[in-house]
């Protein structure tokens, strides 16, 4: 006899609907409460449940990178808090694209810091991610 363990997955689902909602926001003017699902859904990210949609750091750098249309320190800082708890090269190099959605001096300055942590490729990440945003 096989043994089901019951799992609640309302944050998987929630992580799910958040991520591709980012076109129909715009058109509903929901843009607001879409990012602040996604503040809250991040501030929980390490103490709940969210099948594959949240297992990796890069995945919540991805949800962080979101926040940057909205709050470029505020996705900078959560950037650098979660390089503090993963700061594998992989991890490292994702995080460029905080720094690829930026436009402020914040996001400039972590791409600065990644450029220095990381290696060659993620250097080459963030003079590209630079370079793309000067033009």
């Amino acid at each position: 006899m096989t043994r089901r363990m019951a799992v609640d997955d309302t944050f998987s689902a929630f992580a799910n609907a958040i991520d591709v909602s980012h076109e129909i926001c715009e058109d509903k003017g929901t843009r607001a409460e879409r990012t602040e699902a996604l503040r809250a859904l991040v501030r929980i990210a390490d103490t709940e449940y969210f099948d594959d949609k949240l297992d990796y750091a890069f995945d919540l750098l991805d949800l962080v990178a979101v926040l940057v249309e909205t709050s470029e320190p505020e996705a900078v800082e959560l950037g650098f808090r979660l390089l503090q708890l993963e700061r594998s090269p992989r991890v490292v190099r994702h995080a460029v694209g905080i720094v690829t959605r930026g436009s402020q001096e914040e996001s400039k300055a972590f791409g600065e810091y990644l450029a220095l942590v990381g290696e060659d490729q993620t250097r080459s990440c963030v003079e590209e991610a630079l370079a793309h945003r000067a033009r």
